[in-house]
């Protein structure tokens, strides 16, 4: 018997034991899990660890060609100039979190001239000399053949994502947002992950169990496990099972509030402040944030606290001193007059039965970032084969998230309170 986390699981290595039967928890995250198990990257920081140990005479394997040196330290002065570049182009600024600089699918324009000059360099010195450090190898699992294959893999990604990206994927620079010019990576998503999912998973297992309290809505899982294409594949190998009644009496137990009024986006933080604060004033605490937007969430924390604190009540919100949930829900449990405030980190997994929680508010309807380029890529290539992709894909996954969400209040059979959603519009 194994246990593994769905990282593992999606990249179970070949000269590992065989998996035949598997029973996946949480099954509604794998696709998602898939998403990034499957994309290929090439990173900044790992490439300079690679070209440092190539000039480091103590080091393994160590250049002793002078044409791969020379091409070492062109690359370890290219690696950071490809992070300046990107950084440029996304107008770098850390209060503004600026983390990603999508490339576009149909090339990009002129502004981005000087990156791909510099990309496209770094790209040809990395196969140069993963070629000659290939040369060199004993064998295969030789140091020099080790990094030979990641520095070729990176030369790769680069040659076919700039300047035009392969279409099966959807391009971004990553990390941008860190402090050093070096932190970037490139990642190549697959815009349908299911063929690496087949190759990986369904043609090398016996039985594939998939078990979750939100994998469907209205019976249907295919705003969770629908990029995965499983039903499609796995033929009449696959069953949706009925789901197992709740235990608990949400009839009676559990009263939903949709608040009608519209809320301008610039007010959302007061809206939700107003109604939080209110339930935390009647309740003593015993209420719980759910946020969107970290911004937002940090925002509004700040205003609680100063509305809250003559009434004895504290804010528990993440901070740079600490953002795990299972701390902050300890601290929030333990307290006797509290407000939890959360991200997407508190939408699900996390558990405070009693009366320790009473209400649950949650700012908006969470539906996918707009104008995420693999949500559009996505939703582009359902309706080229007759569906809705708001219908069909957006909105399947955002109740997913909302019955996460509100299942965060009912957590034991005589568990209490009310959910309150402020902005309940399909914007």
């Amino acid at each position: 018997l194994i246990v593994v986390n769905h990282d593992l699981l999606l990249r179970w290595p070949p000269d590992y034991p065989p998996l035949e039967h598997l029973i996946v928890d949480e099954v509604h995250e794998l696709a998602e899990r898939a998403d990034a198990a499957y994309a290929r990257s090439a990173d900044g920081v790992e490439l300079r660890h690679r070209l440092e140990s190539l000039l480091d005479e103590r080091s393994e394997p160590r250049a002793d060609d002078e044409r791969i040196r020379e091409l070492a330290r062109r690359a370890l002065e290219l690696v950071p100039a490809v992070g300046a570049e990107a950084r440029a182009l996304v107008g770098y600024d850390p209060s503004t979190y600026r983390d990603e600089l999508p490339v576009p699918a149909d090339g990009p324009g002129p502004a981005w001239g000087a990156l791909l000059d510099v990309a496209g360099e770094l790209a040809e010195a990395l196969a140069e000399l993963a070629r000659r450090l290939a040369e060199t190898a004993r064998s295969d699992d030789d140091p020099a053949a080790v990094t030979a294959e990641t520095l070729l893999d990176a030369a790769t990604i680069l040659h076919r994502s700039l300047p035009i990206p392969d279409p099966d994927f959807v391009v971004r620079f990553r990390g941008l947002a860190r402090r050093s010019d070096e932190q970037w990576r490139l990642v190549a998503t697959p815009v349908s992950p299911a063929a690496d999912f087949q190759f990986e998973i369904l043609d090398r297992v016996k039985t594939l169990f998939g078990t979750s309290a939100t994998v469907s809505v209205a019976g249907d899982a295919r705003g969770a496990l629908g990029s995965l294409e499983i039903e499609e594949r796995a033929g009449d190998r696959y069953r949706l099972e009925a789901p197992v009644p709740s235990p608990f009496d949400y009839e009676h137990n559990l009263r939903v509030v949709f608040i009608d009024e519209p809320t301008r986006r610039e007010r959302l933080v007061d809206h939700m402040v107003e109604v939080v604060a209110t339930l935390a004033e009647r309740l003593g605490g015993a209420t719980m944030g759910l946020f969107t937007s970290r911004d937002r969430l940090g925002a509004a924390a700040d205003l609680l606290d100063r509305r809250l604190s003559d009434h004895g009540i504290s804010i528990i919100a993440p901070s740079s001193g600490n953002t795990d949930p299972h701390d902050l829900v300890r601290t929030f449990t333990e307290m006797r007059h509290a407000v939890l405030l959360g991200a997407r980190a508190f939408w699900q997994g996390i558990d405070v039965p009693g009366d320790a929680c009473r209400a649950v508010v949650i700012e908006k309807l969470p539906f996918d970032v707009p104008g995420d380029p693999l949500i559009q890529r996505r939703a582009e290539l359902i309706e080229r084969a007759g569906g809705n992709g708001f219908y069909d894909y957006s909105i399947p996954r955002m109740l997913l998230r909302l019955k996460q969400m509100v299942g965060r209040l009912i957590r034991t059979p005589t568990d209490r309170g009310m959910v309150v959603i402020v902005e309940a519009r399909c914007d």
